[in-house]
């Protein structure tokens, strides 16, 4: 016994003294924990046995990048797409993402809430690693622990252990509608190589992205596309479609590439939160007045299988409100009105209240709604020189939707009656662009960028609207919040503060942004433009949207135009065309020059010297001065730019000479002079070949720039229609 208490009192004076040092030495924790260890919770909750507490998430794999070259169809960025609702299920080896849904609604349950939850299709299975977790190292045998932070994976079993890692290089599912590579695959007729592989490195630009916080992830890895083998039959052969010519069907020499091309892909994940939006049927009777593209569900019935009446087309539409649902708390949406008809919901406290049969709640009207701006982010890496015309055509959006809004409370005012009404434009579209006109002006001011009324936008409003006539509904659109933003990634201190905080990024794939992406790198398979939209599978409700623009293709497009109007004008005649000298010495002068002097080389001395006296409607052979611009001409200069500066060139404004042309035509018509006019050249001109020369010249127009033969095509047919000859 008394052994005993010596033993203890030994231990009670080594702890105590172990204790006191510690803290008055104790050293930092050298941690050994590598990236990518997430805690199981962050997939399904707390409770590691139950399912009563699994988060839901929406689940979406992005093509982020695609090399010049890449063969088969889809395979540009942010190309089509396939986005779901997953829960997670961790077993031993893999990580499960099981939709949270019946594949099609009414049939064996599995997927929804209760005892099947984890019975869902799998639309992603990733494998884990390793299972640990996270706890300072010890000694076995003393169990004295060291201030070194390891990760365990023995002292309990994996599935009892707190974290996990997981290899995200490869999805292990074929699931065509729910997996977009294998969609893609599928349609494109693109194979796959083995080669994937993870994107780790935190300092890399596509690093991946843990934030726990706000329950969000994205990891980004990369594919490798095989080359596209072309089999002919009659000689029993496969041959690379990359090393023959485009003359044959399906060749892609010489932009094809025959090795195999890397394709960076992004799968991201994001928490599922209820926005109480209100999901709308489309019927076909609505398309009718107003078409829209849909999120399709299907339904099932026990007695007749697969119907149109549980067949429902959702409209894929933004979700602009707050609240769409009566709540006693409208903050925690609890307290909701229940309800089967229409009829259950219209009051007296809230005319115009509908039932969403979808949620079985009564809904808001819509005066008493608050609206929510739909906030762009222009993706990073996105081409710079098309933010601002990006911007502007936002801003001719947001206020449509301005619009849209003060029409939808005034409608349901006038028709409930419910006092005084806001005030709608209702001028056609000649108001609604003056509308346009001053909703920028106004959010140039909000930006900083009109100094004699800072902070008092509302009152330029009012300047401006007074002196143009303006209504005042368009005084009112103008001074109301936007329903539109676009926002710099990374977000700059200029943006409006409802893009986040500043240095923000919004990464191509990122599935917490609707992204407006200019692609400046030539991509074989893009189109020129493409909406390509992530909407929520149950509802319609635009998760993530994304605007899509190949920049190359402007490229291609405008110089396209430019050599029409110069063959229509004179400058290139059917040789310049036919042998492609111009392009040749376009590339020649491209070629000359560096990537700070852009397209064409430094003007020189004399270029410079003419071009300034053309402007000044100086004779060049006086403009004869070396080094700075003398200072009579720099005076004129000034003047011409002040006399410049507040005009707007638009081809809309109409001639000074136009109704006096249309005068004379009338008077002309059914008059001598008018059967005067009726030569051989204009009898020729109204037949049935108003184009006649151009019809003998079809061999030359065959060897054409393809894209200059299109445009005349299309001059020409349209010439036709306008004649009535289609």
């Amino acid at each position: 016994m008394r052994g005993l208490l010596a033993k203890l009192t030994l231990g009670a004076v080594v702890g105590y003294a172990s204790l006191g040092s510690g803290c008055a030495t104790e050293r930092d924790p050298i941690k050994r924990v590598q990236p990518q260890a997430i805690p199981k919770s962050f997939y399904i909750g707390a409770d590691f046995k139950g399912t009563q507490d699994d988060p839901e998430f929406y689940g979406r794999t992005m093509i982020v990048d695609v090399p010049y070259g890449t063969p088969g169809w889809g395979l540009f960025t942010n190309s089509l797409n396939v986005i779901s609702r997953v829960k997670w299920e961790i077993t031993e080896n893999q990580l499960l993402g099981r939709i949270t849904y019946e594949r099609i609604e009414g049939t064996d349950g599995k997927g929804r809430e209760g005892f099947r939850s984890r019975e869902g299709q799998v639309a992603y299975a990733f494998s884990i690693t390793k299972h640990f977790d996270v706890r300072r190292d010890y000694n076995a045998q003393t169990g004295e622990e060291s201030n070194v932070v390891v990760e365990n994976d023995t002292d309990r079993p994996w599935n009892e252990r707190e974290f996990i890692r997981v290899d995200w290089s490869r999805n292990q599912v074929t699931a065509y509608d729910l997996d977009t590579m294998a969609f893609i695959g599928l349609i494109g007729g693109v194979q796959y190589d083995t080669m994937a592989y993870n994107v780790t490195d935190p300092n890399d630009p596509n690093a991946p992205v843990f934030d726990l916080d706000n329950s969000y992830f994205d990891v980004t890895n990369k594919l490798f596309a095989k080359p596209d083998m072309l089999y002919f039959p009659q000689w029993g052969v496969t041959y690379p479609a990359c090393m023959l010519p485009t003359l044959i069907s399906g060749g892609t020499a010489p932009a094809g590439n025959c090795n195999s091309s890397e394709i960076t892909v992004r799968h991201s994940f994001r928490r599922v939160v209820d926005n109480d939006y209100e999901p709308a049927d489309w019927d076909g009777f609505k398309f009718q007045n107003f078409g829209a593209f849909t999120t399709d569900r299907m339904g099932y019935a026990r007695d007749y299988g697969l119907v149109d009446d549980k067949w429902h087309r959702f409209i894929s539409r933004y979700n602009i409100w707050d609240r769409s649902h009566r709540y006693a708390d409208k903050d925690a949406m609890k307290g909701g009105t229940t309800c089967t008809t229409d009829a259950q919901c219209g009051d007296a406290s809230f005319p115009g209240s509908r039932c969403d049969s979808f949620k079985g709640l009564c809904t808001l009207p819509f005066n008493q709604r608050t609206a929510k701006p739909i906030i762009w982010h222009y993706s990073e890496g996105s081409n710079a020189d098309y933010f601002e015309s990006s911007r502007e055509a936002t801003l001719e959006w947001d206020t449509a939707m301005r619009i849209a809004v003060r029409t939808a409370k005034y409608a349901e005012c006038k028709r409930y009656g419910t006092g005084a009404c806001p005030s709608v434009v209702n001028g056609m579209f000649a108001e609604e662009e003056d509308a346009m006109a001053l909703v920028k002006e106004v959010e140039a001011c909000r930006r900083g960028e009109v100094k004699d009324f800072q902070g008092k936008c509302d009152q330029l409003a009012d300047a401006v609207a007074g002196a143009r006539g303006y209504s005042e509904a368009i005084k009112d659109v103008a001074k109301d919040q936007p329903m539109v933003i676009l926002c710099h990634s990374p977000v700059s201190g200029d943006d409006n503060p409802l893009c986040g905080t500043k240095g923000t990024r919004a990464r191509t794939g990122d599935l917490r942004f609707h992204l407006v992406t200019s692609v400046e790198g030539a991509q074989t398979g893009s189109p020129w433009g493409i909406m390509t939209d992530s909407n929520d599978p149950l509802t319609g409700e635009k998760v993530s949207a994304s605007i899509n623009v190949w920049t190359h293709v402007n490229d291609l497009w405008a110089q396209g135009i430019v050599d029409v109007l110069r063959y229509i004008g004179g400058e290139l005649d059917l040789t310049d065309v036919t042998e492609g000298t111009y392009v040749k010495d376009w590339v020649s002068a491209a070629q000359m020059t560096t990537a700070a002097q852009a397209v064409f080389p430094t003007m020189s001395t004399d270029e410079v010297k003419k071009r300034v006296a053309s402007l000044v409607n100086v004779d060049p052979k006086q403009v004869d001065w070396e080094g700075p611009i003398p200072s009579d001409v720099a005076t004129k200069f000034t003047a011409i730019k002040e006399q410049v500066q507040d005009i707007k060139a638009s081809a809309e404004v109409p001639t000074s000479t136009g109704p006096i042309a249309l005068q004379r035509i009338t008077k002309a018509q059914n008059s001598p002079v008018e059967a005067e006019l009726m030569t051989k050249a204009m009898q020729q001109l109204g037949t049935a070949s108003p184009f006649t020369g151009m019809d003998r010249a079809g061999s030359i127009l065959r060897n054409m720039n393809p894209m200059i033969r299109r445009e005349l095509y299309r001059m020409r047919e349209l010439a036709y229609a306008r004649r009535g000859m289609c």
